[in-house]
């Protein structure tokens, strides 16, 4: 049987920081110790809200399942023949004063459907679609140390039918609190390809976008490391540390700041060390 030469290079791992010396993105687990109610209601968005007597829940949550079978239910058979509606989450938390000065955002992997998020009053946005992630960014509105945050989520899936088959209703997937550096790694922000692949090697480009929300002009070194992963775990370098200077201007005018991207390219072997590299170049 022949054999593919790409295979090898599908575990290829690509690290790059532009902050030397320190984590240039923390990603915490936001599923925890979440307030839910079932139902309707006004205001419940707002940080004085009374929630105590809401359920205290983790997340992932489908709240439908958690209800009465019925061929009355407007989901319908297709949709599972399950309650829909409309619930209300909330959480009260707090993020350290040492975050100060950093750039905080909220990421959820599902929410079905109708989502609207409101963090200490302040409504973020809403996402009609449920089963696509989404994020927004707290900084603007967070209160730092020892002061405590609300953020609170509306869910409605009380339009039925709406799904060919059984969709779940609520925050369905997991949560994560993402804590960066004003100048990042952009959200999806490396991006892989491999242009040439022969039966010894592959030629890979890696491009990174850069995003500087500063709000002033930032000169920091990216560096960056390739790195086979094992089956089963583990690894060994195959190339770098390899360094360009990034020297990203600060273009924010009344819309978000125009991202830079460095772009790297090598060569690696199938299997073996790294033939060749071309230092980055950013544009």
């Amino acid at each position: 049987m022949r054999r593919d030469p790409t295979l090898p290079l599908l575990a290829l791992l690509v690290l790059l920081a532009p902050c030397p010396g320190a984590a240039q993105r923390r990603t915490l687990s936001f599923d925890r110790g979440w307030r839910f109610h079932l139902g309707n209601l006004v205001g419940a968005q707002e940080v004085a809200f009374a929630d105590s007597g809401w359920r205290t829940l983790d997340l992932p949550h489908d709240w439908s399942i958690e209800g009465e079978f019925s061929d009355t239910n407007p989901a319908g058979v297709a949709g599972g023949a399950l309650p829909g509606g409309v619930g209300w989450y909330r959480k009260t938390f707090s993020v350290a004063a040492a975050d100060t000065g950093s750039v905080v955002f909220v990421e959820f992997d599902g929410v079905y459907r109708n989502s609207e998020v409101w963090i200490n009053g302040q409504y973020l946005g809403k996402r009609p679609y449920g089963y696509s992630s989404f994020r927004y960014e707290l900084t603007p509105h967070l209160y730092y140390g020892r002061a405590s945050n609300v953020i609170a989520v509306r869910v409605d899936n009380s339009q039925q039918p709406n799904s060919r088959w059984y969709s779940g209703s609520g925050i369905y997937r997991h949560v994560r609190l993402v804590i960066a550096d004003p100048v990042h790694v952009d959200q999806w922000g490396t991006y892989v390809t491999m242009p040439e692949v022969t039966a010894d090697s592959a030629r890979v480009t890696i491009r990174t976008t850069i995003r500087n929300v500063a709000g002033r002009p930032a000169d920091h070194p990216a560096n960056g490391r390739l790195r086979r992963r094992r089956q089963g775990g583990g690894g060994r370098g195959i190339g770098g540390p390899r360094a360009a200077r990034l020297r990203h201007r600060d273009r924010a005018g009344p819309g978000r700041p125009k991202p830079g991207a460095l772009v790297r390219r090598t060569t690696v072997p199938v299997p073996g060390r790294l033939a060749g590299d071309v230092p980055g170049e950013v544009v």
